[in-house]
């Protein structure tokens, strides 16, 4: 007996493709995320460096 809860009962089409929409969509978003982090630092420290750099001069 499987309860219609239960992730082993086929789940209707629409639902699982709205599921893998939903999930490919959050992937995305958090890869521009973590790119936009990585960038947003990387810019501060070349800021930094040159701003250490013309301190220098």
């Amino acid at each position: 007996f499987i309860p219609e809860s239960s992730p082993s009962s086929n789940p209707p089409p629409q639902k699982s493709r709205t599921g893998l929409v939903v999930g490919t969509v959050a992937a995305v978003i958090v890869a521009i995320g973590i790119t936009v982090i990585i960038s947003v630092l990387f810019l501060k420290q070349r800021k930094k460096k040159l701003l250490l750099a013309s301190a220098d001069e």
